[in-house]
């Protein structure tokens, strides 16, 4: 019996040439092609190994990093209580999402530091979050 012979499924979708999946092209590591090197996912995999961190995590945390754009903090310019302009609204969602993310570095860094050093780099992080989140609802208010 010939497989040309037998009929055609009909639950398998043709989805050769669609972009999407794999992550990007890069062998499916994060970021795929421009992205983290071979080199560095191996370097991080035996730090993770080393100090019993998951290497997935890691790995994102520095893609993440590595795909960042350098923020320049601005004040906002409009007035509190007055319409958001898009572009000062989206450039305090952008550090609040930045913020957040140094937030899940420290916690991954947090037993390389002190408890002193911790703790100061996250009130640190905490204030201007709690800063950020105030202007981002007060110019968000209808």
């Amino acid at each position: 019996m010939r497989w040309e012979d037998l009929p055609e499924s009909q639950n398998v979708e043709d989805r050769r040439g669609e972009s999407g999946g794999g992550g990007g092209g890069g062998g499916g590591f994060p970021g795929g092609a421009g992205g983290l090197g071979i080199g560095t996912i191996l370097v991080l995999g035996l730090i993770g190994y080393a100090t019993g961190i998951d290497p997935s995590l890691l790995i994102g945390m520095a893609d993440q990093f590595s795909r960042q754009q350098p923020q320049v903090q601005t004040q906002p310019t409009s007035k509190p209580g007055a319409a958001p302009t898009d572009e000062v609204l989206l450039k305090l969602l952008q550090r609040k999402t930045m913020l957040e993310t140094e937030v899940a570095e420290l916690k991954i860094r947090k037993t390389f530091l002190s408890a002193t050093e911790y703790a100061k780099e996250f009130e640190r992080i905490m204030i201007e979050l709690a800063q950020v989140s105030h202007d981002i609802r007060t110019r968000t208010k209808s």
